[in-house]
């Protein structure tokens, strides 16, 4: 059975990156589209970041094409202002807001440099969140954005694609380091691999990377170039903003160079924390070269259910199996009857083992 992207749910629950928090300065608004709702982010005088619907509900004016007053969001059609809770607080008219003036506000928490919007399609409250990491030793995050046709699921899944490593980046010596876990909405997967291509000169070092995965909008993934005595963080950040469409964002972090003459000799002689800065900015260049890679494939490609899996694929049936706790139980149930007849070599998927925390 063949199903098109568009026909999976659209906007599974979880946390997704709606802004990045340096994008968010004291009087600024954004404009960020979630699961097919225009959010509008502000951050009043005081610091406070507020995070509420885009549409005013007193005449309909955009919320987006205001400006802040106070610790407040202002309409540009009437003046009417809201806080951070949505409740309005006045009228451009100085009259008594009337009761039903009230925007809707959003859940959303601020973790490593990132804003995190909660999404339920059935409007339920957060039962599970992204935790923190130190970041006190590490540069501030640059990114780069894709606006794509694809799902949130089918850009997840391309971290247990153990195939498609080699396949689609050249990547070679792929090894799998650990058996693929999960623990409610985290999976985690374990891998080491080398570039073919050489950078300054040198033979690219292999890298051990580690993927955590909450919910199917966010992954962090740590990686370790031992040979370097260097590690990153790269981030993987879909965020569903219309049926079918996904704005992704990648970001990544490098830990501040302790010995950068492991890298090379001559890098000694540069202050430390500009040379980690200064491969930071080629780092995420080739990063979102990586991910362009799969873009092409990702806009076109077709979500098949069942899938006829082969030896070499991942651990990709375990993955689907857990990817459906994201979904309504209507929606689960679906998927979980069309995939039910996936096989590998004569092995249904319903036998599979699937080691848990």
């Amino acid at each position: 059975m063949f199903v098109r992207p568009s026909s999976l749910p659209s906007a599974p629950a979880g946390w997704y990156c709606i802004a990045f928090v340096s994008e968010v300065a004291v009087g600024s608004v954004l404009t960020r589209s979630l699961a097919g709702h225009e959010v509008v982010i502000f951050r009043g005088q005081s610091g406070q970041i507020g995070m509420v619907d885009a549409l005013c509900p007193h005449l309909g004016g955009h919320l987006g094409h205001g400006r802040v007053e106070d610790d407040c969001i202002r309409c540009p059609f009437h003046g009417f202002c809201f806080d951070s809770h949505g409740d309005c607080t006045r009228t451009g008219y100085g009259t008594r807001p009337p009761p039903r003036a009230k925007v809707r506000p959003w859940t959303f928490i601020e973790r490593h440099g990132m804003l995190l919007a909660w999404w339920h399609p059935e409007a339920q409250a957060p039962t599970w969140e992204i935790p923190e990491v130190p970041t006190e030793l590490w540069t501030p995050l640059r990114w780069h954005t894709f606006a794509l046709k694809s799902h949130v699921q089918d850009i997840a899944e391309n971290s247990v694609d153990i195939g498609h490593f080699a396949v689609v980046h050249g990547y070679e010596s792929v090894e799998t380091l650990a058996p693929l876990r999960v623990d409610g909405p985290y999976l985690c997967a374990n891998y080491a691999m080398k570039r073919p291509r050489t950078t300054m000169g040198m033979e690219s070092p292999r890298v051990e990377m580690v993927i955590h995965q909450f919910g199917l909008g966010y992954a962090r993934v740590e990686c370790l170039l031992p040979e370097y005595g260097m590690r990153t963080r790269q981030f993987v950040l879909g965020r569903p903003t219309e049926s079918g469409r996904v704005e992704l964002n990648i970001a990544m972090s490098i830990q501040y160079l302790e010995k950068p003459s492991r890298i090379h000799p001559l890098l000694a002689m540069f202050p430390k924390r500009m040379l980690t800065d200064w491969i930071l900015k080629a780092a995420i260049r080739e990063y979102a070269s990586d991910v362009a890679q799969d873009v092409p494939i990702w806009q076109v490609k077709q979500y098949v259910a069942p899938p006829a899996l082969a030896e070499g694929d991942g651990p990709i049936g375990a993955y689907r199996r857990w990817a459906r706790q994201f979904y309504s139980a209507s929606d689960a149930a679906t998927w979980a009857a069309a995939e039910s007849s996936t096989q590998i070599g004569g092995l249904h998927l319903a036998g599979l083992e699937l080691e848990t925390a």
